[in-house]
């Protein structure tokens, strides 16, 4: 299970995993591990995940020499290649580890506190470029490395880019517990850096708060280790995750990512977006929907209405059609003409672009309010041509509330998406869905009562009055929530239940 340098005359303390097999290429796979600081007891090594790592790192000083860290290495498993920082720091602080046959590694940077590397699937498309971090502990050290890591910015800003590792300082406040709870320069300066480097924490399970000191009587956690991803991270890996595992005999938790490429195709709920309202075949969709008659139950007859006008709306948003590709098809035809325009053009050639710079306008602003509506910023109006920002919220926004595994009553992590739909549905049934003994109603309390006229005022029809109130109860609610265009749209539409 384990390698122990205590016996070996040369190094001392320092324990490693033996090899793995690597993982098929189809499956989800981790990309990443920490091996991070303990006071390893070489008899007992703590208890390591035993899903495959076809690229991980070692963030511990060994204290092992650079003229045995080959040997070392090899131990650790003689198919890998190893790139160790040596020449940057005595200790040897960072080891990254690969196998060659599924990953094609290459070092674009390596100093005594990180390691960046750009990582190529070997048997598919799949690329991103991953930094290791060791921070150093003081503030001043550390400000190198976000100089190192702001260095790197420009060449890496189009590119998947997660750093992993021990930043060895905390983002805010409520990652500490125990000792100083006041912010600090160092934590300023890091969360500065992640706003700079439009990095944020990908989504995490596990343990929280990452590190702990060896302290009976005065125990301090912190979260020292994280996994920070930019926005093209989320878009090409949005089903990825990382696993904070028990620290064992450990002061940290070490930490898996996993890419989560396999994501199965489900169904997703009927979501009404505001953009529709500006076609121009909107009010008709919903009056055709709605004009049908039923006969029977009212309450049959409203949810049959509704599945109606659901369905409409879902046919019109099929005809509208995939809001990014139009904005996409728009720019392209825009540009593709423009670009072939003589000089000087001639009016039937301006007339032409001023219609495609108006269907380009038309894609634009659809997609702006389709994206606010997703990211849910209110704050921000549109008319700015904000998108960009706007896309980058949807994506934080499921980065944070995405749900990738739970665990159910057994102990069993699930990570298929039916498994923890039905996880979900049997917890609140086994809480809800359970007959229980219900303690008799006191005969003797007294409650007020209604009298003959208010119930029969309770059953009495609906008057034209009552519709009215009801129908400017409606409209006042929604000029609350500040969606007057919306109102003024639906205004002729409202319906008299």
């Amino acid at each position: 299970m384990g390698h122990s340098i205590s016996a070996c005359p040369i190094a001392s303390r320092v324990w490693v995993e033996k090899a793995k097999p690597s993982p098929p290429s189809d499956q989800n796979v981790d990309v990443s591990k920490s091996i991070p600081d303990p006071e390893i007891n070489s008899q007992n090594p703590p208890e390591l995940p035993t899903e495959t790592v076809p690229c991980e790192h070692a963030q511990v000083p060994t204290r092992v020499r650079s003229n045995v860290a080959k040997k070392v290495s090899l131990e650790v498993n003689p198919r890998f290649l190893w790139h160790h920082n040596y020449e940057h720091h005595p200790g040897g602080r960072i080891w990254v580890g690969w196998n060659p046959n599924v990953w094609n590694v290459s070092i674009i940077a390596s100093t005594a506190q990180q390691t960046t590397c750009s990582v190529f699937h070997n048997n598919s498309d799949i690329s991103f470029v991953i930094s290791f971090i060791y921070g150093l502990n003081s503030s001043a050290g550390r400000r190198v490395l976000w100089q190192e890591l702001s260095a790197l910015l420009p060449s890496l800003s189009n590119r998947p880019w997660v750093c992993s590792g021990d930043f060895n300082v905390c983002l805010c406040t409520s990652e500490k517990q125990g000792g100083s709870t006041s912010w600090s320069r160092g934590m300023i300066d890091f969360k500065e850096l992640l706003i700079q480097l439009g990095l944020s924490d990908l989504r995490g399970m596990g343990c929280f708060l990452t590190w702990r000191n060896s302290s009976i009587e005065d125990p301090k956690f912190c979260k020292l280790d994280r996994v920070v991803v930019n926005d093209h991270w989320l878009s090409t890996f949005p089903m990825s995750l990382v696993n904070f595992m028990a620290r064992g005999l450990s002061v940290h938790c070490p930490a898996t990512t996993s890419l989560g490429i396999n994501h199965e195709r489900r169904f997703k709920n009927f979501q009404f977006f505001n953009h529709l309202i500006e076609h121009p075949n909107f009010k008709e969709a919903i009056s055709e929907a709605w004009s049908v008659t039923y006969m029977g139950d009212p309450w049959y007859s409203l949810t049959r209405k509704l599945k109606r006008v659901k369905d409409s709306l879902k046919r019109l948003n099929s005809i509208v059609g995939d809001i990014h590709l139009r904005v996409q098809a728009a720019r392209s035809a825009l540009y593709d003409f423009q670009s072939s325009l003589p000089s000087p053009p001639s009016a039937d050639q301006l007339s032409f672009q001023s219609s495609l710079v108006e269907t380009f306008a038309a894609a634009l602003k659809d997609e702006e309010a389709f994206l606010k509506q997703k990211s849910r910023v209110k704050w921000l109006k549109c008319g700015d041509g904000n998108n960009k920002f706007f896309y980058n919220s949807c994506k934080s926004h499921w980065n944070v509330n995405k749900v990738l595994s739970l665990e159910d009553a057994d102990g069993v992590v699930h990570h298929n998406h039916n498994s923890i739909a039905q996880i979900v549905v049997s917890y609140f049934e086994d809480i809800l869905g359970k007959c229980s003994e219900v303690n008799p109603f006191p005969e003797d309390l007294s409650l007020p009562v209604l009298s003959d006229d208010q119930a029969v005022d309770l059953i009495a029809p609906f008057s034209a009055r009552d519709i009215f109130s009801l129908k400017s109860m409606v409209i006042w609610k929604v000029f609350l929530v500040e969606r007057l265009g919306f109102v003024k749209d639906i205004r002729s539409l409202l319906i008299c239940l």
